[in-house]
């Protein structure tokens, strides 16, 4: 893949590839060159009119597929395109899930997880998109977010082993407040998580965890279905924080678009709002 970038400054126009630059074109009267579409450079997507170091012309052949497209308020010095090419070259990182297409809608907010460190494969070479989310991943996944703590083990839940892959999340997650137990003495680890649930986890994250002023902006009416959120304690607000935020959408069922609260958190789905949290509330 390329990273083109073309800034303009109302005056000159300048190529950047991978961060490098590559050429200007400098007109006293603005950018105002065009192409017909039987002239020769209409073979190409963009068409810089000068010419690199090299001596090639900067060009992007047209067919070229663009997998992301951004347009900024204003020209860009050198050094902000480079660090622009660096954050393209780290969200790009190639994937090693053999069930993860590059045309998949959640292909890049599984991407942006697994490069965080929010959330690992099944296996090193399997994500299982479409496998429901458990609450040991969820606790996973929020204490891979605070950055694993050190934590002493201790037999709080005798359905969490000492040694199992979640055990250090789910003794964080109870000591600090982020979640308690299904009940005095278990966890339920392997519980599945609906979307309302994942809702109230991050919900609670935010709010009682790290102390943050939330605000319950989300119209509920839109939906068909916004009247079904479960009645426990804080679930409504969690719902409604969330798709105020953005952080949950709907989803199309029969022609509709549902928040299908009661509906299990497939791991796709889990991935692409964590992503969102993750860019709202973290990075």
């Amino acid at each position: 893949w390329v990273h083109a970038v073309l800034v303009y400054d109302s005056k000159d126009a300048y190529m950047y590839i991978n961060g490098e630059h590559m050429g200007t074109v400098r007109h006293s009267g603005g950018l105002t060159r065009n192409y017909t579409e039987d002239s020769a450079e209409a073979d190409y997507l963009i068409h810089l009119g000068g010419r690199a170091p090299t001596g090639e012309s900067l060009l992007l052949k047209k067919g070229s597929k663009i997998n992301r497209f951004r347009l900024y308020g204003g020209p860009m010095s050198a050094e902000e395109v480079a660090l622009l090419y660096a954050d393209a070259t780290k969200a790009n990182v190639i994937l090693p899930f053999e069930d993860v297409a590059e045309d998949a809608w959640y292909v890049d907010t599984v991407r942006y997880v697994y490069e965080t460190g929010l959330m690992n494969g099944a296996s090193a070479t399997v994500f299982d998109p479409s496998a429901n989310t458990s609450r040991a991943m969820i606790v996973q996944m929020l204490y891979n977010m605070e950055g694993r703590p050190a934590v002493e083990y201790k037999s709080t839940f005798t359905d969490v082993a000492e040694g199992a892959w979640y055990a250090d999340a789910v003794i964080w997650a109870y000591e600090s407040g982020v979640t308690s137990g299904s009940s005095a003495t278990t966890f339920s680890p392997d519980a599945l998580v609906t979307r309302e649930q994942l809702a109230v986890f991050l919900f609670r994250y935010l709010r009682d965890y790290k102390g943050a002023v939330v605000s319950l902006s989300g119209d509920l009416s839109a939906f068909p279905d916004g009247g079904t959120i479960s009645t426990y304690t804080d679930f409504k607000e969690a719902v409604q924080w969330a798709t105020g935020e953005g952080i949950i959408t709907g989803k199309t069922k029969a022609d509709a678009v549902v928040l299908a609260p009661a509906d299990r958190a497939q791991r796709c789905e889990t991935a692409t709002i964590f992503a969102r949290f993750h860019k709202i509330f973290v990075r």
